[in-house]
Parts: C-alpha cells; sequence; structure tokens
C-alpha cells in the first residue's frame, strides 16, 4: 500500500470536515450571508462517509501489515471496537449519516449542522498524535487538538464562504468581513496557542538534542512558514483591501476591489488547503524518527 493514499485520503478528511464545521458556522454568526446550500452540505458529509470509509480500510490495512484488498469485516471490526481511532471513525460515521440525512430534508438546519460537522472534526484528534500521549498529560494534548482542529475549521469555512460571497453581493461580503476580523483574531490565537502545546508534547528537546531536524520537523517548519503566509494575506485583507472596498463608491471601483479581495483571499485559502496537506502527513509520522 502507498503511504500517499493515507496522506491524501487524510488531506481531503480535513478538508472536508473543515468546511462543514465552518460554513454553517460562518452562516450563523452573519445574518445577513446566505446560509449553506443544502446540496453542498449534503456531498459534503457523504464525501465524509466515503473518505472515513476509505480511511479505516487502508489504516487498518497499514495496521495488518497487509494490502487494503485483503482486509475482512473481522478484522474493521476489531479496529472499531478495540482502537481509538477506530471508535472515532464509527461516531464521526454516525454524525455525517445525521447530516446527510438533515440536509436532505430541510435547508434550515444552520446551528444543527454546525454541531453535527463540528463533532464530526473533532473525532479527528483521535487521529492523531494527542490520542497517543500518555496520561495525564495526554488529556492536555488532546484537548489542544480538539481546539486547534475546532479553529482551523472556523478559518477555512469562512475563506470558503467569503469566495462564494464576494462576486455576489459585495456589500454583504464587507460587513461579514467586519465580523470576521473578531472571529478571525481568536481563532488565530487558538491556532498558536494549541500549536504550541502540541509541539511540546511532540518535541522533546532533551531527548533529540540539537542536531539537524528530521522529516517531521522540517515539515513543521513548513507549516509553520504557510501559516505564517496566511497570516500575511489575512493582515492584508483586513488592513488594505476591506477598507479600499469601503471607501470606493463607483460600481466600476467596488468592482476591482472586490476583485482584489478575491484574489487575495483564493491565495489565502490556496495556503490553507497547503497546511492542511502537511496536516494530513505529520499525523502519520513519528515526531521523534
Amino acid at each position: 500500500m502507498e503511504p500517499g493514499a493515507i496522506h491524501l485520503l487524510r488531506w481531503a478528511l480535513y478538508t472536508d470536515l473543515g468546511l462543514l464545521f465552518g460554513m454553517p458556522l460562518f452562516a450563523l454568526y452573519n445574518p445577513g450571508a446566505e446560509h449553506v446550500p443544502r446540496k453542498l452540505l449534503l456531498v459534503l458529509a457523504i464525501a465524509g462517509i466515503v473518505l472515513t470509509l476509505a480511511s479505516l480500510q487502508l489504516t487498518s490495512a497499514a495496521m495488518a501489515g497487509a494490502s487494503a484488498a485483503q482486509i475482512d469485516p473481522q478484522l474493521l471490526g476489531m479496529v472499531v471496537g478495540q482502537t481509538g481511532f477506530g471508535r472515532a471513525a464509527l461516531v464521526r460515521l454516525i454524525l455525517l449519516s445525521a447530516l446527510a440525512a438533515i440536509a436532505s430534508i430541510t435547508a434550515k438546519n444552520g446551528w444543527l449542522a454546525t454541531m453535527l460537522g463540528g463533532g464530526a472534526l473533532l473525532t479527528l484528534a483521535w487521529a492523531g498524535h494527542g490520542n497517543s500521549t500518555p496520561r495525564p498529560g495526554g488529556s492536555i494534548h488532546l484537548a489542544a487538538g480538539l481546539i486547534h482542529l475546532l479553529a482551523a475549521g472556523t478559518w477555512l469555512g469562512a475563506l470558503a464562504m467569503f469566495l462564494r460571497l464576494i462576486p455576489r453581493d459585495v456589500e454583504v461580503c464587507y460587513a461579514a468581513l467586519r465580523r470576521f476580523s473578531t472571529v478571525g483574531t481568536i481563532a488565530v490565537i487558538a491556532l498558536a496557542a494549541s500549536g504550541l502545546i502540541n509541539v511540546v508534547y511532540q518535541i522533546d528537546l532533551d531527548q533529540r538534542g540539537w542536531g539537524p531536524p528530521n522529516v517531521y520537523e522540517r515539515l513543521l517548519l513548513l507549516k509553520l512558514v504557510l501559516f505564517g503566509g496566511m497570516l500575511v494575506m489575512a493582515s492584508i485583507n483586513r488592513f488594505k483591501l476591506t477598507p479600499r472596498l469601503a471607501a470606493r463608491s463607483a460600481a466600476t471601483g467596488i468592482a476591482e476591489s472586490g476583485r482584489a479581495l478575491r484574489t487575495s483571499i483564493s491565495v489565502e485559502f490556496t495556503l490553507a488547503l497547503a497546511v492542511l496537506a502537511l496536516v494530513g502527513w505529520l499525523g502519520t509520522l513519528d515526531p521523534a524518527s
């Protein structure tokens, strides 16, 4: 089995579940913005179910040292019943199935979709390093992972909603950008604080010494660089492009500012996807090797 398949699945799961939480959440704290379309929620929920099943099979195969085609229901049942990863995957499947059912019935699902999507996103913490840290420190590490996931989902979902909103209603988008300035600041602080806790628990400087960085540490540094790029783009959006959008009165000026803002947010969203790809990869590596 190619490790790249698991990396790709993890990246897709982080992206899918982050959007499932962050997009309906965005609509809750921006009442003037449109709700997430039912069809989009349904597609994301079904995609999450498919990705979870595929991830469960591939990870079970990796645990057994076999190919995915050789995995039988008995082994899958053992993984689901006896590992934190498997139990988390089962809970995720239940939450995503409920979300898919609700999305197929009614469009008035903001709070419920946010809670179900958030719950599904949080289950990913049991597929990371926080789940393997011995207690009592393991509880702190796991809690930091949960906060990290929610903050990342909040940011990712907001970026996706802005990309949908800008071409349709620039004025509503401007109001949403002003609201997100507070939400985004909280998300950044939460990401930085929880990320620092994760690093403290994952990298033991006394044990590894001060030699050159290993693969895990190099990828972590790259993740921090990309995260820094997101902060730069967010600052440009907040302190330059958003005020410029408010200052333009003519239709052509508004359209021009809207295009610049959309380009900037697109870059920020692309950086976020790259960060999630690294997160998916880092979760499969041993920080000490």
